[in-house]
């Protein structure tokens, strides 16, 4: 992938990353504690300009499944 094919800002675009794959698991649940760092649950990001990053999900993510539609402005897309 060349950044060129990239749309938008490519400093926000995730290239790959790690997150919680049950975003309803609460940060004290023992089965992803391992993302929290001082109480917050957070992921790392490899974003599209090369840069990493934590970034921490919207609390609403568990319910992202079916809307809203994609949305290439989004944060991420």
């Amino acid at each position: 992938m060349k950044t060129t094919t990239i749309l938008g800002n490519i400093a926000t675009k995730i290239v790959q990353g790690d997150w919680v794959w049950h975003a309803n698991r609460l940060n004290t649940d023992s089965k992803s504690v391992w993302h929290n760092y001082r109480g917050k649950s957070l992921s790392v990001m490899l974003y599209a300009d090369g840069h990493g990053g934590a970034y921490q999900f919207p609390s609403g993510m568990n319910l992202m499944a079916i809307s809203p539609t994609p949305d290439p402005g989004y944060l991420w897309w």
